[in-house]
């Protein structure tokens, strides 16, 4: 049976591990490269022996930098084979747990790649592998499975985008979907999950999406204008869902004269100490204009 033991190794006899989540050899190629110019290598590459090779297990960006520096020989910190796939998949993710040589995305990709290599594994499994709670095991996996690579990858990575919004943003879709069956099919799952992300990167979204029964009370022709403006805030959608739904309610006209008058009050009350302030304000009267005029239409329609 084989013992750990360092060696140095033929570079051109090494070779990276299919199962490894990272698909951009160079991210971060330069700093590595300048850390092997100026100190060496602090730790060998972790790898089995796969016939005549040595397969990494740990150390991908390090062997990439090597070649990219030319160098003949590495070091290499022999362990044995795993058994199986599943095995040399909690390997993967046992040595880099401590590290943060991968990226949100590849840790999502790993947790996937666990969980459907191993049936009689549980969620709780997977997260005690990983030293990770449930619910974020959970979450990366319904991210994984619900979005293209292509759709979040860059910006998870750049942190414009998070597991949590992704979940979230995913949610929201999955309540159009039961509520709104006929309109999810015909615009299609991929057209509503980029118009949601394009509404969170226009600030147009916050983290209480799923909060009320509004995508429930909102008509279809609503949904769609809220979809079709990619600049609409979700605050105004729900706002005007709510005050639509209000007018079911059977108000006689001297009721709605005190609202009016309680509004128009409230108002002229506003006070602010910045400029920025008064944009904020002027700009949610505007909302409350537009839904005001959306509602007169809706009266006059009746």
């Amino acid at each position: 049976m084989l013992t750990n033991k360092l060696i140095w190794a033929d570079i051109n006899r090494v070779i990276p591990n299919p199962k490894n989540p990272r698909k951009d050899p160079n991210f971060k190629s330069k700093e590595m490269k300048h850390i092997l110019k100026t100190k060496g290598f602090e730790e060998a590459i972790v790898a089995y022996k796969s016939g005549p090779f040595y397969c990494i297990l740990s150390g991908h960006r390090r062997w990439q930098a090597s070649q990219s520096l030319g160098l003949k020989e590495i070091p290499i910190y022999l362990v044995p084979e795993p058994k199986n796939t599943l095995e040399e998949l909690e390997r993967l993710g046992s040595i880099q747990g401590n590290q943060t040589d991968w990226s949100p995305y590849e840790w999502i990709t790993h947790t996937i790649n666990l969980f459907e290599n191993d049936l009689n594994s549980k969620i709780e499994d997977i997260a005690i592998k990983l030293s990770e709670s449930i619910p974020t095991i959970k979450k990366r996996i319904a991210v994984g499975k619900f979005y293209e690579r292509n759709e979040i990858e860059v910006q998870l990575n750049n942190n414009t985008y998070s597991v949590n919004m992704l979940d979230t943003i995913r949610l929201w879709c999955m309540r159009v979907k039961k509520f709104h069956p006929d309109l999810y099919h015909d615009l299609g799952e991929k057209y509503i999950k980029e118009i949601m992300l394009r509404k969170f990167e226009n600030k147009c979204l916050h983290s209480e999406i799923l909060k009320g029964n509004y995508i429930e009370k909102a008509t279809q022709n609503e949904l769609m204008t809220f979809l079709f403006d990619p600049n609409k805030k979700i605050s105004s959608f729900i706002q005007e869902v709510n005050l639509l739904n209000n007018t079911n309610k059977n108000y006689d006209v001297k009721t709605n004269v005190s609202i009016i008058k309680k509004a128009t009050k409230n108002i002229t009350g506003i006070k602010y100490n910045r400029k920025n302030e008064a944009s904020k304000i002027l700009e949610e009267i505007r909302n409350l204009e537009n839904q005001v005029e959306t509602l007169l239409k809706k009266l006059n329609s009746n």
